[in-house]
């Protein structure tokens, strides 16, 4: 028995879904121009946009102008960032004023590299604040309460009422 050998490549694989080879070659086009929003799809399922995110894209899905029940997706591939400040505009638009940098006390600061920072403060009562039968929105909650702690009390004690 004498076997003939090829040397040849696969032909490409036919499995795997269409709509996802086309997602990924968009998204090689999108990689091209990083930060540019592009039309990807119009008057489609406004889930559409999670195979996108799953490729590393930032979309957005909104409603189509001519079928409020479909959406048209909108995507790009994101911005290469350069740190924290890249993060942010530089100039921000008039009508919201710049935002300011905390003021550090001494106290704040740690005296040294291996003191712990102090702790937030909490409120003194984490209770929650004493209902009033006869206003009439407190005492539906209040009524709401007794029946959920029925129900947890007849859980607990296996299906027999408290």
């Amino acid at each position: 028995m004498t076997s003939i050998i090829r040397w040849q490549e696969p032909p490409a694989s036919a499995a795997g879904r269409k709509a996802n080879q086309e997602r990924v070659s968009t998204v090689e086009q999108l990689k091209l121009h990083p930060g540019k929003w592009a039309l990807v799809a119009e008057s489609v399922n406004g889930s559409a946009v999670g195979p996108w995110k799953k490729l590393g894209c930032e979309a957005v899905g909104r409603r189509n102008a001519k079928d409020a029940n479909k959406a048209d997706i909108y995507v790009r591939w994101p911005a290469p960032s350069k740190g924290k400040a890249a993060a942010y505009p530089a100039t921000l638009p008039a009508s919201l004023p710049a935002a300011k940098e905390p003021a550090r006390s001494a106290a704040a600061a740690p005296a040294s590299p291996k003191a712990k920072p102090a702790k937030a403060s909490l409120p003194l009562s984490t209770a929650a604040p004493r209902l009033d039968p006869n206003d009439p929105k407190d005492a539906a909650l209040l009524r709401e309460r007794q029946r959920f702690e029925a129900a947890r009390a007849t859980r607990l004690n296996g299906g027999r009422n408290a």
